[in-house]
């Protein structure tokens, strides 16, 4: 990540503080607890070397190595990958030939 990706980043997050966990959350494990919640209105689009199983992460699925790629200006939070759609794509991952 840039330091100008960095520092778009930690101001569009500063705006959008709260002071509890929005709904839209659901259950978080409480290693994954963070300092700061923020409203749901910024979408990034990450990258990754793989998609696992995961019995700690809310999707059920975690992603190896995530790297933040850009901010995504352009959509919103309802146009963002959903768990079903994650989910999908860990099944695609783990039936595609080597």
């Amino acid at each position: 990540m840039s330091d100008e990706l960095w520092k778009d980043l930690h101001q569009k997050l500063h705006t959008i503080k709260v002071s509890v966990k929005p709904k839209e959350y659901g259950e978080v494990n409480k290693l994954f607890i963070p300092d700061v919640w923020v409203a749901p209105r910024i979408v990034v689009e990450i990258a990754g070397d793989d998609l696992t199983k995961s019995s700690t992460h809310g999707a059920g699925v975690a992603v190896r190595f995530p790297r933040l790629v850009r901010i995504r200006i352009d959509k919103s939070p309802q146009q963002a990958t959903t768990v079903s759609e994650i989910e999908g794509m860990f099944n695609r991952q783990k039936q595609s030939p080597l």
